[in-house]
């Protein structure tokens, strides 16, 4: 038994070595032991009981004659005339061969059921270096790979999925609509997203120029996933392309800089043309240098929108424009109630550009002001201590804060979003709760003291004291939104800070609505919020939450016009090529596809059992 269980080691050992090819292995070598079952029939056919001979004198002769010559045949013979053995041993060889799992390797071509196609939907993909694009290129190629089941991925700098286990159909006219953006490529993440959507089988087919890539390395990926079971393809398109694009843009205090690069072999002398609001303001020629960039600037180029853009024939066109929105600012009118007509806080709040500060002793009748705020007060300083006054500005859209001081318990202002106890000098540090708009970037410090505080229902505490009472927030009422600010100036150390007047700046900014400059020109494949109607450079959206910014142009989103542009100088190189590795190589050839038997083998003994059956019904036996 020793020595048979090393023998079977041996064997497995050995096939492990062998280059299955079409060669048949068994993945359960311990199956085979079944066949020693075969022993136990053949020794109950051996001893079976003879039938007797009975011997008639006429034929005694004869009969010895034949009796002499069988003692020289095999006495395998007896089994062949039994058919009912037959059919039992070969029952038991094949139920063996069933149990050890036999297989074959084959070279197939792959021919999968269920499908993704991930197409690199990038700007690169724009390029003309094959005709008529690279993007046209690889949905044609892609039309190839549809199956019965097809998913398609437009590979984005996020993955956008444009069809889920769609049939053939589907898949087609999907292929035929989808048209290439102007961002980057997140290849790593649309594999991903296409071996969730496999589930496990299933073939992925990533078609792209594989240029530049956000995120993980292709092949890394590739290699998991590979290693998960799912048949995944490269397919390269295009090759070297030529190109001159705008690759960066700066934007400064009523200053703009610009990054032109030639990506060619050769010298280049380009025309740049300047217009404002539609009109031409500036026209100049340059000469760069192969493989060379160079920087050109604008200056006060007024309210509007700036459109820069380079005659030049290349293989790319998305980055030979860009676009700058600068926004008409408006002066924010902005009141603090105080008993102290100089403090750091208008000092802070007086620093803000676009803005005027206002001072006064008690309420006014009404409110004009952009934002309000409610500084040092006593409890006689209001006018309408009942805050009917603030109650209907803030209703109808007005901007409300309401900073801590001595009296303001006493006051306790309706409006305000926390319900305020007594003073604490405990004192401590400033734990930020939630870092948004107006916290980003800011250390607030420690406090001497405090109003222990509750926040109510429906508010937003943005920080707190030591013992977790609210000392920034805020909540909405009506069209307008009140904010407590706990953190007095001459109860802490935060006037000292130099994250004091930033964060005045970012919170009157996020109350009154005012965006910087930058907010108005961004990067293709930032994201957005916005709902309802949304004009792109090519369409018109309707939006309900979240939307992709990835085409260049000029794109407007609730009451803003927002500047998209390219301008990364990697996306614009259609020079550059994948690596000479077989890993961006795709060829038809067959693949090694393992194939199981064993099936096979248990349905012909399941047919020999069935005739077995039969056979013994027919002579009776049954």
């Amino acid at each position: 038994m020793y020595s048979l269980k090393l023998l079977m080691q041996k064997c497995k050992s050995e096939i492990r070595n062998l280059n299955a090819g079409d060669k048949m292995v068994f993945e359960n070598l311990y199956g085979l032991l079944a066949l020693l079952s075969i022993i136990p029939l053949i020794i109950a056919y051996l001893l079976k009981p003879k039938p007797r001979d009975a011997y008639i004198p006429s034929l005694m002769f004869i009969m010895s004659i034949e009796g002499e010559m069988a003692k020289y045949k095999s006495t395998l013979k007896k089994f062949v005339k039994e058919p009912l053995f037959l059919i039992q041993l070969l029952v038991l060889i094949f139920f063996s061969f069933a149990i050890a799992s036999p297989f074959i390797n084959l070279m197939e071509y792959v021919h999968s059921d269920n499908t993704v196609i991930i197409i690199d939907g990038s700007a690169s993909m724009q390029s003309t270096d094959v005709k008529p694009s690279r993007f046209s290129v690889a949905i044609d190629k892609a039309k190839d790979f549809i199956s019965k089941k097809t998913s398609i991925i437009l590979a984005e700098n996020v993955p956008v999925e444009v069809l889920r286990e769609g049939s053939s159909k589907d898949a087609e006219s999907i292929l035929d609509t989808i048209r290439p953006k102007a961002t980057t490529t997140n290849i790593g993440d649309a594999i991903l997203l296409g071996k969730e959507i496999l589930g496990g089988k299933g073939r992925i087919v990533v078609l792209s120029d594989f240029a530049n890539n956000e995120g993980t390395d292709p092949i890394i990926i590739k290699k998991m996933v590979a290693a998960s079971g799912i048949f995944i393809d490269f397919v390269p398109i295009g090759g070297k392309g030529d190109n001159i694009g705008i690759t960066s843009i700066n934007i400064g205090n009523e200053k703009y800089g610009f990054t032109i690069r030639n990506y060619m072999p050769t010298t280049k002398t380009i025309k740049i043309i300047v217009t404002t609001n539609g009109k031409k303001t500036t026209e100049k020629e340059i000469t760069l240098r192969p493989q060379y960039s160079d920087f050109f600037a604008l200056q006060n180029i007024g309210k509007g929108i700036t459109e820069v853009s380079i005659e030049d024939e290349d293989d790319l066109e998305v980055d030979n424009k860009v676009f700058i929105n600068v926004p008409e600012v408006k002066t924010r009118n902005i009141l603090i109630i105080s008993e102290n007509k100089t403090s750091p806080l208008k000092v802070a709040v007086s620093a803000i550009p676009n803005t005027k500060v206002k001072v006064l002793r008690t309420d006014p009748p009404e409110f004009k002001n952009a934002m309000v705020i409610l500084g040092n007060i006593k409890k006689d300083t209001l006018v309408t201590p009942d805050f009917s006054n603030f109650k209907n500005y803030v209703e109808s859209g007005g901007n409300l804060v309401i900073m801590a001081s001595e009296d303001l318990n006493l006051i306790s202002p309706p409006l305000l979003p926390v319900e305020l106890g007594d003073i604490s000098t405990s004192g401590g540090t400033v734990k930020t709760e939630i870092i948004n708009e107006f916290t980003k970037d800011i250390n607030f410090g420690t406090v001497t003291k405090y109003f222990k505080a509750k926040e109510k229902k429906g508010s937003v505490v943005v920080a707190r004291a030591a013992d977790n009472s609210p000392l920034i927030a805020y909540w909405s009422i009506g069209k307008g939104k009140v904010v407590y600010f706990g953190i007095n100036y001459q109860w802490s150390d935060f006037m000292y800070n130099p994250s004091y007047p930033i964060f005045w700046l970012q919170l009157t900014d996020w109350m009154t609505g005012f965006s910087n400059i930058r907010e108005f020109n961004v990067k293709t494949g930032t994201i957005s919020l916005s709902y309802g109607k949304v004009k792109t450079p090519s369409t018109t959206i309707y939006a309900n939450g979240n939307i992709l910014l990835d085409e260049v142009g000029m794109y407007e989103l609730q009451n803003k016009k927002i500047a998209v542009n390219l301008v990364n100088e990697k996306e614009s190189d259609i020079s550059a090529v994948p690596q000479n590795s077989s890993d961006y190589k795709f060829a038809t050839l067959p693949l090694k596809v393992k194939k199981d038997l064993w099936q096979y083998l248990l349905l012909i003994a399941m047919g020999l059992v069935s005739y077995e059956l039969f056979y013994l019904k027919s002579r009776g036996e049954l």
